[in-house]
């Protein structure tokens, strides 16, 4: 093995640069990205907008609709819809998640190829060697190719542009010139940080103008705009206020976070932040001080740089130009950003960082040619890309283990264990509905519901927000909830609703998620005291009564109804309570079920609470739309409005 090392560190350019000798370098590297960013896609997190974007995908492929926007952005406004259509692709083969996941490790893999075919292209064999290596091994670049994620796409693509704008730029050639103008207009619509390449193509086309095949670098423009088409015209019918109030944030602060960063990102330190803030200790404990790495990696960048402004004149100068400028614009253009700056905002320079790297090291090796510098050197590199992986493997195997609140979300081969048993009792049992139980009702808005959403597509199924409703169907159903000291709720009938439950287990200290059978969900026995009549409301509910709760500090009821048809009306209940002497209290008001949840059966348990100093004699409730509120009356049985609000005396446990 020694000696075998020994040829390969101590070999020149030259040798290391046979059509065999190569071949292998770089099938062994794509071995190692693709393991590290293909395998066991149920080790991936999916969140809120994982799934929003996964939902959005799938149902492209299922209805065909064309979709004209994305999922919205960090900065307040949609996406463009082509990061839908990208992820399109794996789905119309296997309709799963894990064929998003799987596609995304796919590109990304794909990037590491160009990223030999740039370097080995305008540098040599040695240098193609380091540059894969440190880009197959680094730590945040296989983090985020393992997700499902606009911005995770961008490396591929990104590394297209760039090959295919060196190409174009070296006489006249039409089809690179095309993909370069193709994606000149398509990767800031996978992610807007994506702009910063358009300074650096263009100050290329500049430079080189009379070498440029301007005819179909327009076409390629021309129809990468035609793909924007779809979200202009949405944004016309809809958000331009959100667009005009981007723009009237005109500042240019000096953001000094955007540094720190690019750094972070560069040399893969910080990923024990995924861990979350109160475990990133114990992982830390777990793996070696890494700081000697990060430092090798930026000195060897550094030295690039130094290397690209010194090049000789047999380098062609537009590649030591376009590295270097897509090394510096995005971080000057994050610097100077008035918005706040995210490490994902850096994705679209990978793998430049890597490339100079490696022309740092390579021109090392062409400076010190001593043998054992040489071996030395490349014990470094490979001891360095070893570490990192030992880094990440660590860290998957930590983040698989332990629950990492606001950091690492729940893997996903967990949340489909779940899904997976729902989808089984459904299909068995024929029943109506799942009902998702957790905080939110609002899958564009809350991330319980959609995460399951997204995952149970082929069911049909509702939203509770169990901290604010239960909702007993009329028909046999499926309740899937999760349990953990942190789901604080009014109280969960679903538990004593089923005699049959399954519990999948989550990570140390995340708790289960619980799928449970309601096979007669409305024999619950509940003591109500009733109003006085009339209790039936204009828009069809009915008030059943309400039932309190006894709790230390304060007071709290349940309010029993069932809903009338369904509306996409936003209603909310007012719950007024009075002293003996008929002077307000008190007041609690909260949204109702959503009326577009509705269902005619259904029985609604609303919660309420507040805090009274006075013994509470009477209880008012009401019902009024909101943000326009106006009152919904009650009415008689002729259908006559009678009053806005109806009383009943106040009787605790």
């Amino acid at each position: 093995m020694y000696l075998e090392f020994t040829i390969f560190a101590t070999a020149t350019p030259e040798q290391m640069n046979t059509k065999l000798t190569s071949r292998a370098y770089l099938v062994s590297i794509i071995l190692l990205a693709g393991l590290l960013r293909m395998t066991l896609p149920g080790l991936s997190e999916f969140k809120a907008d994982e799934a929003r974007l996964y939902a959005s995908s799938l149902n492209f492929v299922n209805t065909l609709e064309i979709p004209i926007h994305g999922i919205s952005s960090s900065i307040g406004i949609p996406n463009f819809p082509i990061s839908i259509w990208i992820y399109a692709i794996p789905l119309m083969i296997w309709r799963h998640p894990y064929s998003a996941t799987m596609f995304t490790g796919l590109l990304n893999t794909g990037a590491v190829i160009i990223c030999w075919s740039i370097t080995k292209r305008y540098w040599n064999t040695r240098t193609a060697v380091i540059a894969t290596m440190l880009f197959a091994t680094s730590p945040w670049a296989i983090i985020f190719s393992r997700k499902i994620w606009a911005q995770n796409t961008l490396p591929v693509f990104v590394c297209a542009w760039a090959l295919s704008g060196l190409i174009a730029c070296h006489g006249r050639q039409k089809w690179p010139t095309l993909l370069h103008g193709l994606l000149i207009g398509c990767i800031p619509q996978i992610h807007f940080s994506g702009l910063a390449l358009i300074p650096i193509s263009l100050i290329n086309l500049v430079l080189c103008r009379k070498e440029i095949e301007w005819k179909w670098l327009a076409i390629g423009i021309i129809i990468s705009l035609s793909t924007a088409a779809p979200l202009a015209i949405h944004l016309t019918n809809s958000d331009w206020n959100s667009i005009l109030g981007l723009l009237s944030n005109s500042s240019i602060p000096s953001n000094t976070e955007s540094i720190k960063y690019y750094w972070i990102l560069s040399t893969g330190s910080d990923i024990h932040s995924l861990t979350g803030p109160t475990n990133y200790k114990d992982f830390l404990s777990s793996i070696p001080n890494y700081s000697t790495i990060y430092w090798f990696w930026t000195t060897l960048i550094i030295i690039g740089c130094l290397s690209l402004i010194k090049s000789n004149d047999h380098l062609p100068s537009v590649a030591p130009r376009t590295l270097l400028s897509w090394l510096i614009i995005p971080l000057l253009i994050q610097y100077i950003s008035p918005y706040d700056v995210h490490l994902h905002y850096f994705i679209v320079t990978f793998p430049v960082q890597y490339i100079i790297a490696a022309i740092g090291a390579n021109q090392l090796f062409e400076i010190i040619r001593t043998r054992i510098v040489h071996i030395s050197g490349w014990a470094l590199v490979l001891a360095s890309a070893s570490l990192q992986v030992w880094a990440v493997v660590a860290l998957l195997q930590f983040i698989s283990l332990y629950n990492t609140p606001n950091g690492f979300g729940t893997p996903l081969s967990m949340t489909m264990n779940a899904v997976n048993k729902a989808q089984d009792i459904y299909t068995e049992n024929e029943l109506s509905e799942v009902l998702i139980i957790g905080n939110g009702n609002d899958p564009e808005v809350h991330e319980f519901p959609a995460i399951y959403d997204a995952l149970l597509t082929q069911i049909p199924h509702r939203f509770v927000d169990w901290r604010y409703t239960n909702v007993i169907p009329r028909l046999p159903s499926i309740a899937l909830y999760r349990q953990d000291s942190s789901q604080q709720i009014g109280y969960n009938y679903y538990q004593e609703l089923s005699d049959k439950k399954s519990y999948f287990r989550l990570r140390q200290g995340e708790g289960t998620i619980a799928v449970a059978e309601l096979l007669k969900p409305q024999d619950a026995t509940i003591d109500l005291r009733q109003f006085a009549p009339p209790r039936r409301l204009a828009n069809g509910v009915t008030i059943l009564g309400y039932s309190p709760i006894t709790i230390h500090g304060g007071l709290e009821w349940m309010i029993h109804w069932t809903p009338g048809n369904t509306s996409a009306a936003d209603y909310h209940f007012f719950n007024h309570l009075y002293d003996s002497n008929g002077t307000r209290i008190g007041q609690s008001d909260a949204a109702s079920y959503p009326a577009y949840q509705w269902k005619d059966g259904d029985r609604v348990i609303s919660f309420f609470s507040t805090s009274v100093d006075t013994e509470v004699k009477f209880l008012k409730v009401g019902m009024y739309t909101y943000p326009d509120m106006q009152n919904i009356f009650f009415v008689d049985d002729s259908g006559k409005p009678v009053s806005s609000e109806i009383t009943s005396i106040w009787r605790s446990n």
